[in-house]
């Protein structure tokens, strides 16, 4: 006579739904819940038009009617976790021996969804002494049944023949190989297709995919507008519209595909950083403040940009900008052009109790770093670095629209020695930042700002800006180190460089 235990065993191998209702899930610090009673319509509906392939895979039930599967949310909506369980389900329940593939952009990404399985299972201890979890695939020791998986390696696909495929964080994929050894993989076995993903940007080849993915029968899609999921807080989802582009948002959280990747500020968000009263210095007003100079060069095409910063209370206060355009004065900018541009900032602004903290691309002066750095104090920062680039983009944006950057009337503008303006249209500081658009990184976790790719915008300025605030915001010793008096520039002009 079977015990009770067999017979729950069995209930839950017969039904992915009574498996589901039984399992025990992580729902925050040191706690679990039974997975039926925190389960939401949303999920309820993709399980329901999954379970039936599901149960065909694992020899439980007849071939349904669909076998590929578009299942699209924004952040923090249980995908990874609901496809965790239902592959539990089908690994446990699976009455031969089958194999399935996980593939992702990298193995850091393919590798997130195994965690989620064994966190499931951790969360029901009975779960390890049924499957096998080891570093690169999850199995069933008395059946055979496997999930291997497997990151961005095209050529290793064109040679398997899984039942089925799970296509991770598609969205983020950068090479369309992967998506053409995945896709005929997964019809070698004529099996099931399931890609699990967030909304994306553009119109490339994830694009091409969602919208045959929408219009055909053959298909299941889901790709649900708006925040559903109760467990993410009002006040979060606030402050995650403030801080984050209106498309990164609208994107990340209602889960909108994106014509492209939009704007970083807009201009009315930048000129509110202008404060009328202030002028450009043309150095310290105190001695014995501390300032920040950071440089972005350019030898030819692109410009030169100097830029002095100071931290005033809880803002940061642009002291100047100086531009320097080869198109406008025909004439290459030498590095010369670099190495007298530190040696007056430091004077002036250093003066002889202060200090100056440079911040200089190492790419681009590698030689002047090299030559200085025993003279000045160089911080060495990787514009061309991806987590550089996006913790300065997040820095900044944060505080241009917080208002807690401050600049003065033209800041940034391009001039002679005499202040003559030397471009016929308006090009500042404030032109440049509206003129910004945000990009992904192939990951999809990360973005930076970029100037747009028809040749209308520039991106110079912000990243000379955006590193010296970033070098304030990130300084180890906390902003009051950096700080002085609130107002202390208030009756204070300076004259032109």
């Amino acid at each position: 006579m079977a015990s009770a235990a067999e017979n729950a065993l069995r209930a839950m191998q017969e039904s992915p739904k009574v498996f589901r209702d039984n399992l025990m899930v992580p729902a925050g610090s040191q706690t679990v819940r039974r997975f039926g009673e925190v389960v939401q319509p949303f999920q309820e509906s993709d399980f329901a038009v999954l379970d039936p392939a599901l149960k065909w895979l694992a020899g439980r039930g007849e071939q349904p009617e669909k076998r590929r599967f578009w299942i699209q949310r924004g952040r923090g909506h249980s995908k990874t976790t609901d496809a965790a369980i239902e592959l539990t389900w089908l690994l446990l329940s699976a009455k031969h021996s089958i194999s399935g593939i996980c593939v992702a952009e990298d193995r850091d990404q393919a590798l997130l969804l195994r965690k989620q399985m064994e966190d499931v299972a951790r969360a029901n201890p009975w779960l390890p002494h049924m499957l096998e979890y080891q570093v690169a695939d999850v199995r069933n020791p008395r059946t055979g049944a496997a999930l291997k998986f497997l990151s961005n390696d095209p050529k290793s696909l064109w040679g398997i023949t899984p039942d089925f495929v799970v296509c991770d964080e598609f969205t983020h994929w950068s090479d369309d190989a992967l998506w053409n050894s995945s896709f005929s993989s997964y019809e070698k076995r004529q099996g099931v297709l399931i890609i699990l993903c967030n909304a994306g940007v553009g119109r490339d080849f994830k694009w091409r995919v969602r919208e045959h993915a929408a219009q055909s029968p053959l298909w299941h899609f889901s790709a649900p507008d708006g925040v559903l999921a109760p467990w993410i807080s009002a006040e979060g989802i606030a402050e995650q519209r403030a801080c984050l582009p209106p498309t990164e948002f609208d994107r990340v959280w209602m889960n909108r595909w994106q014509d492209t990747g939009g704007e970083f500020v807009t201009l009315a968000e930048a000129e509110a950083c202008v404060d009328r009263e202030a002028r450009e210095l043309d150095g310290t007003p105190v001695d014995g403040w501390r300032f920040v100079a950071s440089l972005d060069y350019a030898e030819k095409r692109d410009r030169t940009v100097g830029c002095v910063v100071h931290q005033e209370g809880d803002r940061i206060v642009v002291d100047r900008m100086d531009v320097v355009c080869p198109k406008c004065t025909k004439e290459t900018t030498r590095v010369e052009w670099v190495e007298n541009w530190m040696k007056n900032v430091n004077r002036r602004f250093g003066g002889r109790n202060g200090r100056v903290y440079f911040v200089l691309d190492e790419y681009q002066l590698l030689s002047t770093i090299q030559r200085l750095e025993g003279e000045y104090d160089i911080t060495r920062f990787q514009f061309a670095s991806g987590d550089g680039n996006w913790r300065m983009g997040l820095a900044l944006r944060s505080l241009v629209i917080h208002r807690r950057l401050r600049w003065y009337p033209g800041c940034g503008r391009i001039a002679d020695r005499n202040g003559n303006v030397l471009t016929p249209y308006r090009d500042d500081l404030c032109t440049e930042l509206a003129s910004l658009i945000v990009k992904r990184y192939a990951s999809g976790a990360k973005w930076r700002f970029d100037h747009r790719e028809d040749g209308t915008s520039h991106d110079d300025r912000a990243y000379a800006l955006g590193a010296a605030c970033l070098t304030l915001v990130e300084n180890s010793g906390g902003f009051e180190q950096w700080s002085v008096a609130p107002g202390a520039m208030a009756a204070f002009a300076g004259g032109a460089a």
